[in-house]
C-alpha cells in the first residue's frame, strides 16, 4: 500500500502544554452605561425642518402649470391653467352648460333642454350618489368602531373573507367562461391559501400594534378629525368627478343635442375624459397622502418621540405643525410619489380596457397577456405605494 514520504525534519511535538495564569493585572469596572441607548428626540434636526419647498417643479406641475390643453380652443381657460385648476376651470363649463340646458331634469330634461338621452343624471341620482356617499362613511365609522372593539376578531373575519372573496370571483369567471380572468384569480385564490397560514400566525402581534395605535388616537382626537375630513374629501371628489364625466359627454359627443354649436369629436370627449381620470387620481392620492403624512408626522410623531402628553414634553399642537408641513414645505414631494401611482394606475386601467376588448373581440390569448401585463403594473404599484409611505412618514 502507497504511504506519503515522512515528514522531513524533527518531528513536532503536540503535547499538552499547561499555561499559567495570567499575572495579576489593576482592573477598573467599566462606567456605567445606560440600559438602553437614549437617543434626543432632535437628533439630526428631526423636529427643526427647513424652511424650503421641496419638489417645486412637481407642486407647479400639480396646481399652477401653465401648458396648452390640445383638446380646447387657444382662447379657453384652460389653456391657462394647470392640472388641479384645470380640472376644476373644465367642470365648471360643462356642469354650467349642463346644468342651464335642464341637466338636472334628466334625459333632455326641461323643454326643449339639450342633455342627451333619457340615461343622464338627474335630481334623483344626485340623491342617490350622495346617499351612497354617505352610506359608505357610516359603514367605514361602524367597521372602524368594530375594529377598536374585537380587533382580533376582525383581522381574522377580514382575512378569512379576503380569501373567500378570491375564491369567489375564480368560480364566477369560469362559470361565465371569462378564462382569461379565470386563469388570473385561479392563481391569486391558490396563492391566498396558502398565505393564510403564515397571516394568521402574526395576527397577534399584528392586533398588538393596531390597539396601540388606537389607543394613541384616543389621546389625540385629531386623529378621527383628519381622518374624517380626508375621508369626506375624497367623496367629495368622486361625486364632483362623476358630474363632470357626464356633463363632458354631453356637451361635446357628436351628434349629442348639446352639440349645436359645433366643435365637437370622440377624440375630445376621449382626451377630455383622459384629463379628468387623470386629474381626479392625481389629486385623490395627493389628499390621502397629505393626510397619511400628517398623522405619521403629528400625534403619533409626536408620541414616539416625546411619550405619552402626560409627561409633558410633547409639542403644544403636533397635527397642527404636521398639516402645515404636509400642505406647504413637503406638498411637492407628496404629489411627486402621487404622481408616480397615478401613472401607474393609468397604465393599470389602459391594460384592463385592453383586456376586456380582446375578451369581447373573442381573443383568449390577447385577454390574458393583458391581464398578466396589469398584475405585474399593480405589483409595481404596490411597491411603489409601500416605499412610499415610509417616505411620507419621514418628511411628515
Amino acid at each position: 500500500m502507497y504511504q506519503d514520504p515522512p515528514y522531513p525534519g524533527p518531528t513536532p511535538s503536540y503535547g499538552f502544554q499547561g499555561y499559567g495564569p495570567p499575572p495579576h493585572q489593576g482592573y477598573a469596572p467599566p462606567p456605567h452605561q445606560p440600559a438602553y441607548d437614549q437617543k434626543s428626540p432632535y437628533e439630526g434636526d428631526r423636529f427643526k425642518p427647513k424652511k424650503t419647498i421641496n419638489d417645486p417643479i412637481v407642486l407647479a406641475l400639480f396646481i399652477l402649470q401653465v401648458k396648452r390643453t390640445p383638446f380646447i380652443s387657444h382662447s379657453s381657460p384652460l389653456t391657462n391653467s394647470g392640472q388641479f385648476l384645470g380640472f376644476a376651470v373644465l367642470s365648471g363649463i360643462v356642469l354650467s352648460s349642463w346644468v342651464s340646458n335642464g341637466g338636472l331634469g334628466g334625459g333632455l330634461g326641461k323643454p326643449g333642454g339639450k342633455t342627451g338621452t333619457a340615461v343622464t343624471l338627474n335630481r334623483s341620482t344626485v340623491y342617490l350618489l350622495l346617499l351612497v356617499t354617505a352610506a359608505g362613511l357610516l359603514l367605514s365609522s361602524a367597521y372602524l368602531i368594530l375594529t377598536r372593539a374585537f380587533t382580533r376578531m376582525i383581522m381574522h373575519i377580514t382575512l378569512v373573507a379576503s380569501i373567500l372573496l378570491n375564491i369567489g370571483i375564480c368560480v364566477y369567471y369560469w362559470i361565465t367562461k371569462y378564462y382569461s380572468g379565470a386563469i388570473i384569480f385561479t392563481i391569486i385564490a391558490i396563492f391566498s391559501v396558502l398565505a393564510y397560514f403564515g397571516m394568521r400566525a402574526r395576527i397577534p402581534l399584528a392586533s398588538l400594534l393596531l390597539q396601540v395605535v388606537f389607543d394613541v388616537a384616543k389621546h389625540h382626537k385629531s386623529v378621527y378629525v383628519v381622518g374624517f375630513v380626508a375621508l369626506f374629501i375624497q367623496a367629495a371628489l368622486s361625486v364632483w368627478f362623476t358630474f363632470t364625466a357626464i356633463a363632458t359627454y354631453a356637451k361635446w359627443t357628436p351628434g349629442n343635442p348639446g352639440c349645436a354649436s359645433g366643435g365637437c369629436s370622440s377624440g375630445k370627449v376621449a382626451g377630455l375624459i383622459f384629463f379628468e381620470t387623470f386629474s381626479f387620481l392625481w389629486t385623490s392620492q395627493v389628499v390621502k397622502n397629505v393626510a397619511l403624512a400628517t398623522l405619521a408626522g403629528g400625534p403619533f410623531g409626536a408620541w414616539y418621540y416625546f411619550g405619552p402628553r402626560d409627561l409633558g414634553q410633547m409639542p403644544a399642537h403636533p397635527t397642527t405643525s404636521a398639516l402645515g408641513r404636509a400642505s406647504t414645505l413637503s406638498l411637492g414631494s407628496i404629489a411627486f410619489g402621487s404622481l408616480i401611482v397615478t401613472l401607474l394606475e393609468l397604465l393599470k386601467m389602459l391594460l384592463n380596457m385592453a383586456r376586456d376588448n380582446a375578451n369581447a373581440e373573442g381573443h383568449p390569448v390577447e385577454a390574458c397577456l393583458a391581464c398578466c401585463a396589469a398584475c405585474f403594473v399593480g405589483i409595481i404599484e404596490g411597491m411603489v405605494e409601500y416605499f412610499n409611505r415610509y417616505a411620507y412618514i419621514e418628511i411628515g
